[in-house]
């Protein structure tokens, strides 16, 4: 892969271009500037939105307005900052931007209990009065909703004005896990190299266990030496989360984190009892893996190895090729606006470098470009990533172009739909062709996706679900007990099917910042899943499935989640879903038993 000093990392097709939103820092200063001088003007709206009904819709188009250029002053400084985290003056602006949404939330505070007080019967009469404000029913409907949880305006003030403290455990733990850490030197064939967040997935799929093991031991030892920082920073979230839940009338944080998508706990439950009970499916897995691999038992280190030692190489430009002829069921509107976006309009941040962000991620605002943010070394496996990032950000835009800033965003279980639909469609493309080697190149990136969501992330969610219910009960958890946890949860779902060391397998927790937004790796699961049934069935001929899937992404946050999916034929609280995609999934198991 092309290191962080080499020519094509600079090369500026590969990076992205941030001119796009601002020209410069000190235009960015500006615009803070006057969108806190805008949203001091727009508070004069206080006591006014049920004048009338043109008047309300008025008032909310300003309203998403400045909440558009709010976001774009966010997502400018969170991209600098992702780029470099050691860049001291991007983590000043992220900062800033805290604060600023901190004062704009401060001085709208009123509008969600002004419309409260409105009452149901005078926000009908508006509607009825004024046909443009239909826009807003939706949005209308979901503030009624969260009656119960709305407080008094001193009260909304005040937790507008204390809402940068929500982040801050993560922004310590970030800055300790993406800028300060570093690992014991290992040697890699006749170099020694110092593992990185950025490299270590590398490494871990290294075909010579000896250095899987090493890289292993060298990544872990960092994290065990810094685990009390971790757990310290985990904690405070937990309590945080269920501070906040319980001042809005929640009694635990679960509690509120399904009530923001108008999920039932149902929903949870379907998807973490789906999943446990298809763990032995992916003990096939690992045991069909050690067979390949040639060794009795799978070692955590050896999760990840790569399946094939001949395993194609595949350059950042060919693997934006094959994604793109991949997507092709999608029609071709799709596919040309990926082409544009990935080879001229730089989306993509691509190669690894210093105090670059170590995960991958779609980011943009409303009115901007799509940015994907990679770690691209040569695998398959990055291939895969590329195609799912990209289904994020297409996903953006669609839903940009069909609906207002207000119902531009959406749940989560929604935006993984999209982006993992995009590997379903690149697996079967590639297969379609593929011989002994490639297939197996596929299969790990497959397997590397379906054991993240399926397996990995619901028994992460099993961690996290037994914090929170410990802290909502008055209790508290260690870095000790958060260790203990992992083991616990980890052990009964590698059964015996994976060997490990408890003292190292006790710290994975502590590689992910999801722990830091209540009750979100599940949600992994119901998205792979619905997308994995969607895939299925474009690929099978389905009439009417394409432009129903189309429809699902342009419609944004425009309705509850659960009745997004039905768009596409998918009822999430049902169990048919998960059996669908561990088909898709036994599929691939089914492969590799036979390769």
């Amino acid at each position: 892969m092309p290191h962080s000093n080499s020519p094509i990392s600079r090369d500026p097709r590969y990076t992205w271009d941030l001119a796009s939103i601002f020209p410069d820092v000190a235009s960015w200063r500006r615009e803070c500037e006057e969108v806190l001088a805008e949203s001091i003007r727009l508070s004069a709206l206080n006591g006014t939105l049920g004048a009338s009904g043109e008047h309300l819709y008025k008032a909310l188009r300003e309203l998403d307005s400045l909440d558009e250029r709010l976001e774009r002053v966010g997502v400018y400084a969170s991209l600098l900052h992702s780029q470099d985290s050691r860049n001291d003056e991007a983590n000043k602006m992220t900062q800033q931007v805290d604060a600023l949404s901190s004062e704009v939330s401060s001085a709208l505070a009123f509008v969600d209990p002004e419309l409260l007080a409105l009452g149901r019967n005078r926000i009908s009469v508006m509607l009825e009065q004024y046909a443009p404000l239909s826009l807003y029913r939706y949005y209308l409907e979901e503030v009624e909703r969260g009656r119960p949880h709305v407080l008094s305006l001193e009260q909304e003030a005040l937790l507008s004005a204390l809402s940068p403290l929500a982040s801050i455990s993560e922004t310590i733990r970030d800055a300790a896990h993406d800028g300060d850490m570093k690992f014991r030197p290992i040697k890699v064939g006749g170099d020694v190299v110092e593992p990185t967040h950025g490299t270590i997935e590398s490494l871990l799929q290294h075909p010579y266990r000896a250095m899987r093991e090493e890289a292993y031991r060298s990544y872990t030892d960092s994290y065990q030496e810094r685990v009390r920082t971790f757990g310290a920073t985990l904690s405070s979230q937990v309590t945080t989360a269920l501070v906040l839940s319980r001042a809005r009338k929640f009694s635990s944080a679960f509690d509120e984190a399904l009530f923001g998508d108008n999920f039932s706990a149902a929903v949870y439950h379907a998807a973490m009892r789906s999943c446990r009970e298809h763990q032995p499916l992916f003990h096939r897995y690992f045991r069909a893996k050690a067979k390949i691999l040639g060794i009795e038992k799978l070692a955590e280190h050896d999760i990840f190895a790569t399946l094939s030692p001949n395993a194609p190489e595949i350059p950042y430009d060919k693997g934006v090729d094959l994604v793109l002829a991949s997507l092709a069921p999608l029609g071709e509107a799709y596919v040309s606006i990926a082409r544009q976006g990935l080879t001229t309009e730089r989306w993509a941040d691509v190669f690894p470098a210093p105090g670059k962000y170590s995960n991958a991620f779609s980011s943009g605002a409303f009115g901007t470009r799509p940015f994907l943010l990679l770690n691209y070394a040569p695998s398959m496996t990055e291939v895969g990533t590329l195609a799912h990032e990209l289904g994020h950000s297409m996903h953006s835009l669609f839903t940009h172009r069909s609906q207002p800033s207000r119902y531009s965003s959406y749940a989560m279980t929604v935006a993984e739909t999209a982006s993992n639909l995009n590997q379903v469609l690149l697996r079967a493309h590639v297969l379609a062709t593929a011989d002994r080697d490639t297939s197996l190149a596929v299969l790990d990136e497959a397997f590397y996706f379906a054991h993240r969501y399926l397996f990995m992330m619901p028994t992460l969610s099993r961690v996290e679900h037994t914090m929170h219910s410990i802290y909502a009960r008055g209790g508290a958890m260690g870095e000790s007990d958060i260790c203990k946890a992992t083991v616990t949860a980890f052990a009964a779902a590698y059964g015996e099917s994976v060997s490990f060391e408890p003292e190292r397998l006790g710290v994975k927790w502590a590689k992910f910042c999801h722990f830091y937004q209540p009750y979100y790796f599940f949600q992994y699961a119901v998205g792979i899943s619905a997308a994995m049934s969607i895939g299925r069935r474009i690929l099978d001929g389905e009439p009417g499935i394409r432009d129903r899937y189309l429809e699902f992404l342009a419609a944004g946050d425009s309705k509850p989640p659960v009745d997004l999916f039905k768009i596409v034929g998918i009822h999430i609280t049902a169990r048919d879903v998960y059996r669908d995609a561990f088909k898709v999934v036994e599929g691939y198991v089914e492969l590799l038993e036979r390769l």
